[in-house]
């Protein structure tokens, strides 16, 4: 998650031999930043476009979009429109950016991704409903109340039924775990926990399911993906909420994966696939939602560090696949001119395509995989 600012036939499991071919070794070396060698060395000048990869591969691919962009940058535009069949709104449909007082909604923002999408034969991903960050000031006192839950169910309900015809799929909780605050069931201190106490999190999926009974309801989270206590944590509470929203009745289709990666950051493929699969053994399909690789701290010129960014995308998304029935892969934007990430690291690399909006070898790759992989 990025703080302020009809799916296709799902494939099965016939990749996990890649496991069993790279070995834990090479995969991990490769998640690393280590080149893995030919295969992701160079984007083609024809890369095909990734929309039409993920179709070939029974797959969807999409972006997170700025509304405002679209607008006034008509090369992003054109870029977006060829490449995604998804879009996911960077921060227009956040409670906080919709609703900044009680009595009054702003829906602009959000208007204007739903009307690009549906003109362009495209999905809009509902992103999100319930996230510690996405309160409005007023909200954080009302749903304390004696009428909170009619609070929160006025706001689901008013943004679901709004875009009904045009999302399909919602981040309903979003980041609701944080090991670090010291819980027995590891769950984030916040003020949906101080309001409504654990339950709140199916109390919402049970919402949503009730306002929107043909959708893709998704519970999403970060940091699964690392060989550190941390991550190892993370797993292990986000595997007890989903098991918890379940016995309380609640309906969770899918674990959003955002898949914020970095160069050298240490991964264990193994321990992942094997989280991945004990979701999708309890009937939850992973998707990946928020895809970037930072590679602020690999050395080399910018064809180098391209190509460990192409190999760092192949390796994590061969091993999704591997270990799920994934069918979706959104990234957080499509291209380095507007990455969220140079807030920080002003020369990041993490999209699949440059600042001129040409396909870069992670585009490529991503291609490639979309479209063989399964």
């Amino acid at each position: 998650m990025v703080p302020k600012n009809p799916m296709g036939a799902a494939p099965g499991y016939s990749r996990r031999a890649v496991l069993r071919r790279l070995g834990t070794g090479a995969l991990a070396a490769a998640l690393s930043g280590c080149a893995l060698g030919p295969g992701t060395g160079s984007a083609a000048d024809s890369v095909m476009p990734l929309r039409a990869a993920a179709k070939a591969g029974r797959r969807r691919y999409g972006a997170a979009v700025s509304s405002e962009l679209l607008g006034k940058d008509a090369g992003y535009r054109d870029l977006i429109r060829r490449e995604c069949d998804i879009i996911v709104p960077e921060w227009e449909m956040k409670w906080y950016n919709i609703q900044k007082n009680p009595d009054r909604y702003d829906f602009s923002g959000c208007d204007k991704l739903a009307a690009f999408a549906s003109e362009n034969g495209m999905e809009l991903r509902g992103h999100t409903l319930v996230w510690h960050l996405g309160l409005p000031d007023w909200a954080k006192t009302r749903l304390k109340e004696a009428q909170g839950r009619d609070v929160l169910h006025t706001w689901m309900n008013t943004l679901m039924t709004r875009y009904a015809g045009v999302v399909r799929s919602w981040d309903v909780v979003n980041e609701a775990v944080e090991p670090t605050d010291d819980r027995p069931d590891g769950l984030r201190e916040s003020d949906w926990l101080a309001a409504f106490g654990t339950r709140y999190i199916s109390d919402s999926f049970k919402m949503a399911a009730e306002i929107a009974p043909k959708a893709e309801l998704v519970y999403n989270d970060y940091g699964t993906e690392h060989n550190a206590r941390w991550s190892r944590d993370r797993r292990v509470a986000i595997l007890r909420l989903l098991e918890r929203v379940k016995g309380e009745g609640g309906r969770i289709d899918a674990l959003g994966l955002q898949s914020h990666l970095r160069l050298g950051d240490p991964w264990d493929p193994k321990a992942f696939g094997e989280f991945l699969r004990e979701v999708q053994d309890m009937g939850i399909k992973p998707i990946v939602t928020e895809m970037d690789v930072r590679a602020d701290r690999a050395s080399g010129d910018a064809s180098a560090i391209d190509a460990k960014v192409a190999d760092l995308y192949t390796s994590y998304l061969e091993t999704v696949f591997a270990n799920s029935r994934c069918d979706t892969v959104v990234t957080w934007g499509l291209t380095d001119r507007y990455t969220f990430q140079r807030r920080r690291y002003a020369d990041d690399r993490p999209l699949p395509f440059d600042d001129d909006l040409n396909p870069k070898k992670a585009a490529a790759a991503v291609a490639r995989i979309l479209r063989d992989e399964g």
